[in-house]
């Protein structure tokens, strides 16, 4: 239920210049059952009690910026529908930790307020947070990566010990070049008909996670 506003309110104060991490550094800590009070830096103050006008543009604002490229947070996915995917470049963030749990509770505090968000985040990241036992599957990867589906999903419809694909290994290339290992040792375990199955598996997971 909703806290009423007279026993209280959260109250966010964010320049439009640094928007995002103004946000982050002070919305982690807020209790999401009371009213949340925006207020620009440098702005009308009176403006604050506009029947919560600025409390729906702070929501547009942080979520065009939470799609920004520049803040590595989320990357428009590689498929037919348009929706965003977490980036790899994120695990470069500082805080990333802190960033990811604020677009949780950002997206909570919206259903609760019922404020609808521009934020097209793809299918796959809304059934791996319903939990452990929804595992991506190679449909859930066509979703966000429709090159990486379609590389995988021939290497499960056809025998590749002709070499057909070429060789392969237990491996993951990132964007930036840096090839990691899907499992120990991932760089000497060649890729074959009888494996084929289990690498698969492991980079979908490995992608997905």
């Amino acid at each position: 239920h909703t806290v009423p506003f007279i026993e209280g309110a959260n109250k966010l104060t964010v320049r439009r210049s640094n928007v995002l991490e103004d946000s982050i550094e002070t919305f982690n800590s807020f209790n999401n059952h009371k009213e949340l009070k925006i207020l620009f830096e440098g702005e009308n103050k009176s403006a604050a009690s506009d029947a919560g006008g600025l409390g729906k543009e702070w929501f547009t604002v942080v979520s065009k910026e939470l799609l920004n490229p520049e803040n590595r947070l989320f990357v428009q996915c590689d498929s037919d529908e348009i929706a965003y995917f977490i980036s790899e470049d994120s695990e470069e963030e500082k805080d990333r930790d802190d960033k990811y749990y604020f677009v949780g509770l950002f997206m909570a505090k919206s259903l609760f307020d019922k404020i609808p968000l521009n934020l097209c985040l793809s299918k796959a990241i809304y059934k791996y947070i319903l939990g452990d036992d929804n595992e991506m599957s190679l449909e859930d990867l066509k979703q966000f990566d429709l090159s990486l589906y379609n590389s995988l999903k021939y290497i499960s419809d056809h025998n590749i010990d002709d070499g057909s694909c070429g060789d392969m290994y237990f491996t993951h290339q990132r964007k930036s070049g840096v090839e990691e290992e899907l499992t120990y040792g991932g760089k000497e375990i060649k890729v074959t008909e009888s494996n084929k199955a289990q690498f698969v598996y492991v980079k979908i997971d490995f992608v997905t996670k």
